[in-house]
């Protein structure tokens, strides 16, 4: 069978219904033209209204029209039946907007060109049809994204707007039919390496990890052979949204739900994959490959492209699951692909059909966080799936970092946040400029079940802490205001403060109110919520009453959403850093389990590492045999002696009273100074690390006057402050 067999039936019928409605007087025409002379319709019935009120004797309808919307239904029928799993398909009606896209990358991977045409049907009356150009948002004079053309039914028309806001005119009433063609070009700007220090802005980098899908994260790129095309083209607002004249792309948080027809021309040494089901793939003229998707029910489509890409499959009930990764990467894929099956798995019990038949999951370049969900796909960052650094390479702290377990754990959470995007932010949208907080919140809850749905109550417990805690506890202590979850984004300094509030307090109030009201109860609500909002719009009003609804003390549920939404008591509900729960994260259990251990066990090969370990452990107070600080000291001293330079014999002055004990405060302060000093700090950098480590100091000081941590009940995690 021909590549292009299963999609000619689509196609066709594509281009059956764009001649039929090209040749159909009802077509919205440009303002430049005389108005046609338009009659507001039932797009169910046809009966044109009189000014009187009174429905006049039903007008014939056209041939042409007739056959246009034959032609056109058929061809949203055909697009929905290209994904045979795709959920909810009786709330797609046939008057959804039909949008083929063509994406053309030049040979050296830095630019594309491209083409968008979307044929719309009008709900009620319209004046303009607006795209968002998101890439064009803060970009100045430089502009990403560039329109070269546009057209209505076929003659062109003069857009206004923005850098970032496109705005079409149009006549059209209710049951009319538009069709827009833009012409685009637009650059692939080469991301930088996601290399982490311990400045300011390393921390903020560092924070975005910890938040799956932060603001910025979805944009076009390329690194290290592998390239993001992201919103990299004209997307529909849905028709009749108002848009104020002073807005821009960032203000719209909504897209047009639309069945995607996406063909990507690139070098034939490319391998592409993108939202959707690929349905054709064929090669072309010098030495380029020509790839086609469908990706129905899409509010839009993203495409990556990479060389060495191979794939691995498993199945999830119906789903199919594949990832695509580098060699390199084969492990981390065989994490993600297994990661992916599960989630599905485990929310399809929780909350229903997985709404579509297939999900892709591949390794891409990100310019911020750990991955990006978009209809029918999953980019991980490709920092994920690089190979463990060698235990011989010279950095043997480095080689133990990337083997620690944490990593995995980790990359399983980001999976599974994205995964849980395909009911919240897909199947069921949310307002990602009003309030972006819904989707992640309910994406955060799902990728915790995942974990404590495994029987890793512990692992939950940890995700919880470093993913939803620990960024509002560290920006917290960088001196970032405590902000109620419903604040907007416009009024955060960074986004660690976004990924604070929005991403970390915002699902630790929905994990409360989980927690408060059952896992029962609160699978009952958002299954419900699937069910009643699917390829519809879910907002934050209507998720806290449907908990309320459920719950058997509703008041409790709204004051606890209050105090969360609306108040400011984080401090209180989500408390200060934990000391003891990072290093049972970053510590304990990579000693235990991970590289740590082949690191020691190299090192306690070497004789002489041997007899200097026996020197210096010492019994202590209570008969235990631990590492003498005091005589490590004493004795890299004397191996120094005079050659030791100044600042080195400070070092060791500070660090031998670490070892002979005392409260942490009483040499922590002293050894931060050295460090800022050694590193040349900024003022304001060496403010930012002395508040961090001041808190870190308090804590352990605190630890060692006797508070005990809670610890775990065999996996059961201790319930965090309502």
């Amino acid at each position: 069978m021909s590549p292009l067999t299963p999609l000619k039936p689509f196609l066709a019928t594509l281009a059956v219904a764009a001649l039929l409605m090209a040749a159909c007087s009802k077509e919205s025409a440009p303002r430049s033209a005389p108005a046609p002379d338009v009659t507001a319709r039932s797009s169910r019935s046809g009966t044109a209204v009189t000014g009187g009120g009174q429905a006049a004797l039903p007008e014939p309808t056209p041939p042409a029209e007739v056959a246009a919307k034959s032609a056109r239904r058929e061809a949203v029928r055909e697009a929905v039946a290209m994904d045979s799993g795709l959920a909810a398909v009786d709330r797609l009606g046939d008057d959804a907007t039909l949008a083929t896209l063509a994406l053309d990358v030049a040979p050296d991977g830095a630019s594309y060109t491209g083409a968008l045409t979307v044929d719309v049907v009008a709900g009620e009356r319209l004046g303009e049809l607006v795209f968002a150009l998101p890439a064009n948002v803060g970009a100045g004079a430089d502009r990403p994204l560039r329109v070269d053309r546009v057209t209505l039914g076929g003659a062109p028309v003069e857009p206004r707007g923005s850098a970032s806001l496109l705005r079409v005119p149009v006549e059209m009433g209710a049951g009319d039919v538009a069709r827009v063609e833009i012409t685009f070009s637009g650059a692939i700007p080469a991301l930088a390496e996601r290399d982490f220090g311990i400045g300011p802005e390393d921390l903020q980098r560092a924070a975005g990890l910890l938040a799956v899908d932060p603001p910025g994260a979805a944009s076009t790129g390329r690194r290290g052979g592998l390239t993001l095309l992201a919103r990299a083209y004209p997307v529909l607002v849905p028709p009749g949204t108002a848009v104020a004249e002073t807005a821009n792309a960032a203000d719209l948080g909504r897209y047009e739900l639309a069945h995607y027809s996406v063909e990507v021309s690139a070098s034939d040494d490319l391998t592409v994959l993108a939202s959707g089901v690929e349905v054709a793939r064929e090669r072309v003229a010098d030495g380029r490959r020509r790839t086609r998707f469908v990706a129905p029910a899409a509010r839009e489509v993203a495409v990556v492209l990479g060389t060495e890409l191979s794939e691995r499959s498993e199945k999830a009930g119906d789903v199919d699951v594949v990832v695509a990764a580098r060699p390199a990467g084969d492990a981390a894929a065989r994490t993600v692909v297994t990661a992916a099956r599960r989630a599905i798995e485990t929310y399809e019990l929780r909350l229903g059909r997985f709404p579509r038949g297939r999900l892709t999951v591949v390794e891409g370049p990100l310019s911020a966080g750990a991955a990006v969900a978009f209809p029918g796909l999953v980019v991980v960052d490709s920092l994920f799936f690089a190979p463990p650094t060698p235990m011989d390479a010279g950095e043997p702290v480095l080689a133990v970092l990337t083997r620690h377990p944490a990593l995995r754990e980790g990359l399983e959470y980001a999976v599974a946040h994205a995964v849980a995007h395909s009911y919240w932010g897909d199947l069921v949208a949310t307002d990602a400029a009003r309030a972006p907080w819904v989707d992640e919140a309910l994406a955060s809850v799902a990728a915790l079940r995942y974990f404590g749905d495994a029987g890793a109550g512990r692992a939950e417990r940890r995700q919880r802490e470093l993913f939803l805690a620990l960024p509002y506890q560290v920006a917290r202590s960088t001196g970032a205001p405590d902000l109620p979850v419903r604040t907007p984004a416009v009024r955060f300094r960074s986004a660690l403060d976004a990924a604070a509030i929005h991403h970390g307090k915002a699902a630790l109030w929905l994990d409360a109110t989980r927690r408060r009201v059952s896992d029962t109860i609160y699978d009952e609500a958002l299954r419900a919520l699937v069910t009643e909002h699917a390829w519809g719009e879910l907002d934050d009003g209507a998720l806290v009453a449907r908990l309320a609804k459920g719950a058997p003390r509703p008041q409790e549920v709204r004051d606890l959403a209050r105090r969360w939404l609306d108040e400011t008591h984080g401090d209180e509900d989500i408390g200060s850093l934990r000391p003891d729960l990072l290093a049972e994260y970053l510590v304990t259990d990579g000693v235990v389990q991970g590289g740590a251990r082949e690191l020691l066990g190299l090192l306690a090969k070497n004789d002489q590492v041997k007899q200097l370990i026996g020197e210096l452990m010492a019994p202590g107070p209570d008969g235990e045999v631990s590492l003498d600080g005091v005589k490590l000291m004493g004795v890299m001293a004397q191996m120094l002696g005079e050659d030791a330079p100044p600042e080195m014999k400070r070092w060791l002055d500070v660090l031998a009273k670490a070892g002979a004990g005392g409260p942490p405060s009483s040499w922590g302060p002293e050894v931060v100074k050295s460090l800022a000093g050694q590193l040349g700090l900024d003022p304001n950098e060496q403010k930012l690390v002395e508040g961090l480590s001041g808190l870190l100091f308090q804590a352990l000081d605190d630890s060692a006057d006797g508070d005990d941590a809670p610890g775990d009940d065999g996996d059961v995690d201790p319930a965090p402050p309502e």
